[in-house]
């Protein structure tokens, strides 16, 4: 290729790769502003007539430390994405606006470009209560930046320098990015971004009432005749039940289970269980039933898999003490002691998460002025969370709470206590 001609085409380039740049800063509006609200609402934040939710925090390196805490509690891919997301998702400006750059623009000047960027995300977030303001996000969102420029800089290393082959290359490898990044996007987050809309289907539910069950509890043991359950995961507080069977009677499992020939379906799922397999059930698994009309044996018998217990026993004093953590609704308050209302919380083998279910069983729990408090304040529907030493006084009706210590008795001793504080 003559000069002229390669002159000619690496100025088609650059106009690509401008439009190209300016596509991009439309996709990181829609990503970082627009990710839990649709273009048409807008108007809406902007004049305050409809808010979401924002939180604030100018502490740096909170984030880090509440992703370190939730990827020791067993969610390590989540917490990492979030970490790079932030930070990947500001890569292709670095490295587009050192690709684009005029002698005039200096790395220094780009790395202000993003800072100035990101720091209007995250003003127009807390303004226009469309999410939290944080700046850690805002230092990822530069370190992805300087991520983008180096990137660039060893590509053109890598090419001697040389324009035309830079041009060529950023293009093959934007495409590939843009493919890859447009998949996961689909998959992982297709839903939140509006892309795509979960759908699920029913099968094998034919037999099943679509009125409500007469019993729902937990599985502890079984027979072909009859099941031993309780109203509660944990059997210190739980009531128990026994449910007749008889030759009659239809059990079946249920599963959640993903659609192979699409990401986003989800199937629900009833295998036929004969008899037999009762005796194989694991316990706690979910059970319920309906029952015949006027009488306590089973009709219809639904099981689904067990849920976790957050109990444990430890040794002290030379014997056994049963040491448990409790969740619960705060519903009254006395002297030394309080009411919660049981919560449960589980997988969501279905749609991802976390489901907090009510139990409906009132907790009497006792413990000692010296009770330790520690507060939660809690930001983005729970996403964003930070944590500090509270007081008795933070203990008010209706806050959720994580109590730890020892039952005997069906009454809770507190010894620590975690208080939740929701923050709009």
């Amino acid at each position: 290729m003559n000069k002229e001609k390669q002159t000619r085409t690496n100025k088609y380039f650059k106009r690509f790769f401008w439009a190209v740049f300016l596509f991009y800063l439309l996709i990181l509006i829609k990503i970082v502003l627009l990710k839990d609200t649709d273009l048409s609402a807008v108007p809406k934040f902007l004049t305050g007539e409809k808010k979401g939710f924002r939180s604030f925090n100018l502490i740096p390196f909170q984030t880090f430390l509440n992703f370190s805490r939730i990827a020791g509690s067993g969610n390590f891919l989540w917490s990492i994405s979030n970490l790079l997301g932030n930070s990947l998702i500001f890569l292709p400006f670095g490295y587009l606006l050192a690709l684009l750059k005029s002698p005039k623009i200096s790395k220094r000047k780009i790395l202000f470009l993003s800072a100035l960027l990101s720091l209007f995300f995250e003003t127009s977030q807390y303004v226009f209560y469309l999410g939290s303001a944080d700046i850690d996000d805002l230092l990822l969102n530069v370190l992805g930046a300087a991520a983008g420029i180096l990137c660039f800089h060893i590509l053109s290393a890598l090419c001697r320098k040389d324009l035309h082959r830079i041009y060529l290359i950023s293009l093959i490898l934007g495409l590939l990015s843009f493919a890859g990044a447009g998949a996961i996007a689909y998959v992982e987050f297709g839903s939140r971004l509006g892309l795509v809309h979960y759908k699920s289907s029913v099968i094998g539910g034919e037999d099943i009432p679509k009125k409500e069950p007469d019993y729902t509890g937990y599985f502890m043991s079984g027979s072909d005749r009859k099941l031993r359950c309780t109203s509660d995961t944990d059997e210190a507080f739980g009531d128990p039940s026994v449910i007749n069977i008889t030759p009659e009677t239809k059990v079946f499992h249920l599963s959640f289970e993903k659609e192979k020939t699409s990401f986003h379906q989800i199937n629900t799922v009833y295998k036929r269980y004969s008899l037999s397999q009762l005796k194989s059930v694991k316990k706690h698994s979910k059970v319920s039933a309906w029952f015949v009309k006027n009488g306590r044996n089973a009709d219809i018998i639904v099981l689904s898999d067990p849920v976790n217990t957050d109990s444990e026993s430890v040794k002290a004093d030379g014997a056994s003490v049963e040491k448990k953590e409790l969740n619960g609704t705060v519903i009254s308050i006395g002297k030394e002691t309080f009411v919660i209302s049981k919560i449960n919380t589980y997988d969501d083998k279905k749609n991802g998460g976390q489901i907090a279910e009510s139990t409906g069983i009132h907790i009497t729990v006792k413990y000692k002025k010296d009770l330790k408090v520690t507060v939660c304040d809690a930001y983005n529907q729970g996403t964003k969370t930070s944590y500090r030493k509270g007081s008795l006084k933070d203990l008010k009706k209706d806050r959720s709470v994580l109590l730890k210590g020892t039952v005997k008795d069906k009454i809770f001793y507190a010894e620590s206590v975690t208080v939740y504080i929701f923050h709009k």
